[in-house]
């Protein structure tokens, strides 16, 4: 039997579909342990979990979408997946700038993108790395992160990105095993810069399944994408923008029933545990 594992952060796992459905039909079982907000220790936590519960074997199919280097997550009966480090009001009252540096979270993520290679390899399964954003990107000069980059002192050598310089170089044989990232294939090297075809603002930073299909065709040609999942992917993405367009924002801060908030959403992810179908 054929089975796909995915792993990752909210590029993989959210809403509404996303790359992971658009391939979903060349395998006859596919499990997504994702969740919004991952972090590159939270993904390959997950892995080798996957792996003991489920052994993997050289039919399988692992593809890992690495996550920014800028990401810090802990467990506690569920994993609290803190998200973005530059935000100046972190969820759940953890403060960040005392703990984090770029520098040792780069060290902390390659180490764990290397451990899991070389558990895959060993395995003998047929694995894939991409990431939402590159490792060699600075995080404090994407877009969206640059106004939060001012609540920490970027001057300080904490947050350089040349020095991580020696130890990218250290791991430069698993990133060269990299496909191209998101960041790259959908947004152009720019979060911000990539409108809706209407012309409208983007109301989330999220590929939208349309957008999901393109990167999954791009970056894994392997698996091709049926007209009918087109057909479902261009349905959810008309629907994603009908839902922004007449929701009264008020609602959608406040939550309902049938449109609960983001929070709410993240909430039901983790007590769901891994997507399959």
């Amino acid at each position: 039997m054929k089975r796909l594992f995915a792993f990752g952060c909210s590029f993989t796992r959210y809403w509404w579909p996303t790359w992971v459905l658009a391939i979903d039909e060349n395998f006859d079982e596919t499990q997504n342990w994702a969740l919004p907000g991952g972090s590159n220790p939270f993904i390959a936590t997950s892995v080798t979990e996957a792996n003991q519960r489920h052994k993997f074997t050289k039919d399988d199919t692992v593809i890992i979408m690495w996550t920014s280097v800028a990401r810090d997550a802990f467990y506690n009966d569920i994993w609290f997946l803190v998200g973005n480090v530059y935000d100046p009001n972190p969820p759940f009252n953890i403060p960040q700038d005392d703990r984090w540096s770029l520098r040792g979270y780069t060290m902390r993520d390659l180490a764990a993108v290397s451990s899991t290679r070389a558990l895959l390899e060993n395995i003998g399964c047929n694995f894939i790395f991409t990431s939402m954003i590159g490792f060699d990107e600075d995080p404090s000069n994407v877009p969206i992160n640059v106004p939060l980059a001012r609540h920490f002192n970027s001057d300080s050598e904490k947050f350089r990105i040349e020095d991580t310089d020696d130890i990218m170089d250290l791991y430069k044989d698993d990133l060269s095993i990299f496909r191209r990232s998101t960041y790259d294939v959908i947004y152009d090297q720019d979060f911000l810069s990539k409108p809706l075809p209407n012309g409208n603002s983007r109301h989330d930073l999220h590929p939208r399944p349309d957008e999901a299909g393109k990167f999954a065709e791009i970056v894994l040609p392997e698996f091709p994408i049926s007209s009918a999942k087109w057909d479902i992917l261009h349905d959810a993405t008309a629907s994603i923008d009908e839902f922004y367009a007449q929701q009264d924002i008020g609602e959608r801060m406040r939550g309902t029933d049938e449109n609960p908030t983001i929070l709410q959403r993240y909430l039901e992810l983790l007590r769901t545990g891994p997507e399959r179908f």
